[in-house]
């Protein structure tokens, strides 16, 4: 099995032995009602997981907590060995997210829909015109 830290990002705090990610104590609140209430996760490197659950059970807000587009109401979370929210930037390019229903828009073309994935990509490679596009 490979390991997912081959070129940790930097910041890193995570060792060969570290799980790839980690929440302790999570939890997310909007106002006064609680999404997520105290979730413990620890997944290891090359572990498969899958977050299932019911309606209104708080996988969407736990999903945006760890990929960092939201912050954590307490607890701690770590992908990688980083806080997904204050270290994104180093984080983004190491992380892929794979949702149950895809973003296209029916309406544009192949090539336009690339363009647009390639403008909202966090990889400096990354351009309009790389690759003959």
């Amino acid at each position: 099995m490979t390991s997912c830290l081959h070129n940790t990002p930097p910041g890193s705090t995570a060792t060969a032995d570290s799980p790839a990610l980690a929440a302790v104590g999570l939890r997310c609140s909007y106002g006064g009602f609680e999404a997520v209430k105290g979730l413990d996760l620890s997944i290891g490197q090359g572990e498969f997981f899958a977050l299932l659950g019911t309606n209104g059970a708080g996988k969407t807000t736990t999903m945006e907590t760890l990929e960092g587009h939201r912050p954590a109401t307490a607890g701690t979370v770590r992908v990688l060995g980083l806080d997904p929210c204050r270290q994104r930037r180093a984080l983004r390019p190491r992380l892929g997210m794979m949702l149950q229903e895809s973003g296209f828009a029916g309406e544009l073309t192949v090539q336009e829909t690339v363009m647009l994935w390639l403008r909202l990509s966090s990889s400096e490679q990354a351009s309009p015109g790389r690759d003959g596009l």
